[in-house]
């Protein structure tokens, strides 16, 4: 009992102090990080980012998956349903090997809903595609339409179209890019690669929470991308889904990492494990996208500096 008076006075205090006016609430927005319960924001956000973002996301999913099985529509091949299907259901599967710590089975499972998920989509786009899905045993070299990179770059030039909103504001380019290196890590997993060996050291050392911010990222992307393209199959129009929570759910990631263990000396071990000096080339390229990432990061954490009532009132919208 005294454990709940406690947590609901520290609730009231969040209240209370967000109901203030901007001046007033620099002052105990500084007073309460003082008392150090940011422990205390940070799992109330939590719940926040699981009822309106996680909650609201897979149940717009299982039901436009529904929606496509009980309508009737001709245009729609039956193959581009049960491949969307089997993308959500192992999505759900992998949120199951990332409960138990699964390093390598969630990273692949990802890369093979990937899969689906494009192959889905470029069937119920592309009638090339679709004719050359249905023959059985085609040779790499005979296929022209069905590469996985053939894939991609078709994918690409219709997602502006399947979420307008949601890519409008990216070039093409990057798009490809970002298809590209999501799908080339995810096979850094499938494949027995030296990233497959250093997830075994990293199981047997117990540092799989670290890791597993990778494969919780790659699953989160996939489930947005799959509720973007179901949305658009089934001509869903609602919009009752926060996607701005996804990215406040990834700050909360990196905020859990236990800092103290996870140091950059500690963390150097597993350099030895990828042969620095045979894949210079491949670790700073690499190295320059977190270089790149770092720089963003500073630049974020300047504009919070500066713009106190700006975060404040982030807070205010994501606590609502």
């Amino acid at each position: 009992m005294e454990k709940e008076m406690k947590q609901l006075a520290e609730s009231k205090d969040i209240e209370t102090m967000l109901s203030c006016k901007k001046e007033e609430k620099i002052k105990k927005i500084e007073n309460f990080i003082a008392k150090d319960n940011l422990l205390e924001l940070k799992e109330k956000i939590k719940v926040k980012v699981r009822y309106k973002f996680i909650i609201p996301l897979r149940k717009s999913n299982r039901e436009n998956i529904d929606r496509l099985y009980k309508e009737k529509n001709d245009k729609l091949p039956k193959e581009s349903v049960n491949l969307l299907n089997q993308t959500y259901m192992t999505i759900k599967n992998v949120h199951k090997l990332i409960k138990n710590k699964s390093l390598v089975d969630s990273n692949t499972l990802i890369r093979s809903a990937f899969e689906n998920l494009i192959m889905g989509m470029m069937i119920y786009f592309d009638q090339n595609v679709y004719d050359e899905f249905k023959k059985l045993g085609l040779k790499e070299e005979e296929r022209v339409f069905t590469k996985q990179q053939k894939l991609r770059n078709m994918f690409k030039a219709k997602l502006k179209i399947i979420d307008k909103l949601m890519f409008e504001d990216i070039s093409n380019r990057k798009i490809q890019e970002m298809l590209d290196e999501y799908y080339d890590k995810l096979c850094l997993f499938t494949h027995s690669t030296l990233i497959v060996n250093k997830m075994v050291e990293v199981y047997l050392n117990s540092d799989e929470e670290f890791f597993l911010i990778i494969a919780k990222q790659n699953i989160y992307f996939l489930e947005v991308l799959l509720n973007c393209c179901l949305k658009f199959i089934s001509k869903d129009k609602s919009n009752n889904i926060r996607y701005d929570y996804l990215f406040i759910s990834w700050i909360i990631l990196f905020y859990d990492i236990d800092k103290e263990k996870y140091t950059k000396e500690y963390l150097s071990k597993y350099k030895g494990l990828l042969y620095e000096n045979i894949n210079e080339e491949y670790l700073n390229k690499n190295n320059r996208v977190v270089s790149l990432i770092q720089e963003e990061i500073k630049k974020l954490n300047d504009v919070v500096k500066n713009n106190p009532v700006a975060v404040i009132d982030i807070l205010e919208n994501f606590l609502k």
